[in-house]
């Protein structure tokens, strides 16, 4: 069996999040607007995020709320 500081980081690990819009869309990541536009993928430390889309020539937002999961990744898709 694994030992307790394998266990403990593997478990910090980061997962993939995979993030597309329809427009495209500038992304935030638990209220830090980024520099990153979609499609991106994103590599989060494991656990609940909150994920804002933001168009700015139309003013569309959207926000989701993901959980990341260690080593997985996770698929965002939202169109307008």
């Amino acid at each position: 069996p694994p030992s307790a500081t394998e266990t403990s980081s593997s478990s910090n690990l980061p997962g993939t999040l995979y993030i597309e819009s329809e427009p495209w869309a500038y992304v935030s990541v638990d209220g830090v607007l980024r520099e990153w536009v979609t499609p991106t993928r994103l590599e989060l430390p494991p656990g609940p995020h909150r994920i804002g889309l933001f168009h700015p020539s139309s003013g569309w937002r959207v926000r989701r709320d993901v959980v990341i999961k260690t080593g997985e990744e996770l698929r965002l898709s939202v169109k307008r």
